[in-house]
């Protein structure tokens, strides 16, 4: 499993990718909900399920 933060754009979108990309679980945290979730719907298309928490 893989924590990433700041998925919703930039370096930690792409970690993102690329830890689902080798099949591990991300749990993703961003304060920008629309990007979180945008980041997460692609996740989702490659096959992995991932968490996604807004933070505050």
């Amino acid at each position: 499993m893989a924590v990433v933060t700041g998925v919703a754009s930039g370096i930690g979108q792409a970690i993102a990718y690329v830890f689902a990309s080798n099949g591990n679980m991300v749990l993703a945290i961003d304060l920008d909900e629309a990007g979180l979730r945008a980041t997460i719907s692609t996740i989702r298309g490659g096959g992995v399920m991932p968490k996604g928490f807004k933070s505050t």
